[in-house]
């Protein structure tokens, strides 16, 4: 039997809206990193997030259980291809890497979705970038460009 190295990391490569891997770059511009580090880091800080985790209870099929915390999957879920895949938008592919328990939480939410590891990871972005406290929880400093001002300096 084969066995893995225990720092190995294990990679998802979900496709996310081209404004959402707009805003990963910035923060990691922001915190001087690649855009994989940062969209890990905001995706395990959406992961623990309890409130979140409840604006994501109406997707879950299955039961979801994360900390002291535990939500009931039911059969008349909502379809999170509203969340993962929103229409019209300019798709891009972001690569991040986990540890292995972080990539076993993320796994057991892709579960209670009835989804891949990939989709799971594109809906925490996703929350992520909505609301901005998430974002402060990884960068406090972060402030977003303003889309009036003009960036002629690159």
């Amino acid at each position: 039997m084969m066995r893995n190295r225990a720092d190995k990391k294990r990679k998802v490569s979900p496709y996310v809206p081209q404004y959402i891997r707009g805003h990963v770059h910035e923060v990691a511009k922001h915190l001087r990193q690649s855009d994989g580090e940062t969209g890990t880091k905001l995706v395990l800080a959406t992961l623990n997030d309890f409130p979140t985790l409840n604006r994501l209870a109406p997707y879950m099929w299955r039961d979801y259980a994360h900390g002291t915390h535990a939500w009931i999957g039911h059969r008349q879920h909502e379809n999170l291809e509203r969340v993962v895949n929103p229409v019209g938008a300019v798709m891009e592919r972001l690569t991040m890497r986990f540890l292995e328990d972080d990539w076993a939480s993320l796994d057991a939410l892709g579960f209670a979705f009835g989804r891949p590891v990939a989709h799971a990871a594109a809906a925490l972005l996703r929350y992520a970038h909505d609301y901005p406290r998430l974002t402060m929880m990884v960068a406090p400093n972060f402030r977003p460009p303003s889309p009036y001002q003009l960036d002629r300096m690159g």
